[in-house]
């Protein structure tokens, strides 16, 4: 069963700026071109560009950070040695 999640993952949203007047409009996924409202009412139209967004990281391109050398006789990973005298 498919959950809210699974309608949200696949989203397709075009943003459009109009390269005249700098509005935005954000679209479905079909709309394959848009004309700006800001266009004279003679002549030809003014077509909005798409406008290309960062997408959000889904992963870290950098390494998980380690931890440096803990206490004494002791290495990542390791449990601590007790130096403790018995």
């Amino acid at each position: 069963m498919r959950g809210p999640s699974g309608r949200a993952k696949y989203v397709v949203r075009r943003t459009w700026e109009c390269p005249a007047c700098r509005r935005r409009v954000v679209t479905p996924g079909k709309i394959a071109h848009l004309a700006c409202t800001c266009a004279p009412a003679e002549g030809p139209p003014r077509w909005m560009q798409l406008v290309d967004e960062p997408r959000p990281r889904r992963f870290s391109l950098l390494p998980e950070p380690r931890d440096a050398v803990g206490p004494a006789g002791s290495e990542p990973g390791n449990p601590p040695v007790d130096s403790r005298p018995v």
